[in-house]
């Protein structure tokens, strides 16, 4: 699960309260440990399987910032999802904006 939402960027604080109820929302029972300055590790359990994961809180030069959120039920796929992650960037000014694929079982649009 990867989960993205724009917002503005505050602190590593403001990421944890904000991962642990993200995570409350889903029904998640999760701890949350800093991972770095805009960073953190995520573990728990989601619909009764573990999870695993990390979070992180990109700033963009418009003074925006994007929250991005991934977990993983293995850690292989954590791992593989923390390199895309981790590569995350803001659109630069003119660049056309991101397009993605439609989720597994959905009809695009």
């Amino acid at each position: 699960m990867l989960l993205l939402r724009s917002g503005k960027v505050s602190s590593t604080g403001w990421l944890i309260e904000t991962i642990r109820a993200v995570a409350a929302g889903l029904g998640a029972q999760v701890r949350v440990t800093p991972d770095g300055p805009r960073a953190a590790s995520v573990s728990g359990i989601l619909e009764g399987e573990h999870v695993g994961g990390r979070a992180r809180i990109l700033a963009c030069p418009d003074g925006g910032g994007v929250l991005l959120i991934h977990l993983s039920p293995d850690a292989s796929t954590a791992a593989r999802l923390r390199k895309t992650v981790d590569g995350a960037r803001c659109t630069e000014p003119g660049e056309e904006p991101s397009t993605w694929p439609a989720a597994p079982g959905r009809a695009p649009g």
